[in-house]
């Protein structure tokens, strides 16, 4: 049993040490994407978006442009 949650917890740091080296790739802050994606996804975020969630094509939240109003 202890060998599985061994397992796990490898794989869940490799998922984020994945992340973060993507970020660094991408000259994204890795701190300020995952708190940011993760909140969008909290939110309700599309699934038919998660595309622009990908830190090589993420915009910081005060960077997208503002929606016109109607």
């Amino acid at each position: 049993m202890a060998l599985l949650g061994q397992l796990r917890a490898a794989e869940r740091s490799a998922v984020v040490l994945s992340i973060i080296e993507t970020c660094k790739l991408c000259g994204v802050d890795a701190e300020a994407y995952m708190a940011d994606v993760t909140e969008r996804i909290q939110n309700d975020w599309p699934a038919s978006r998660w595309d622009e969630l990908m830190p090589w094509s993420w915009v910081r939240r005060e960077e997208m442009p503002l929606p016109l109003a109607a």
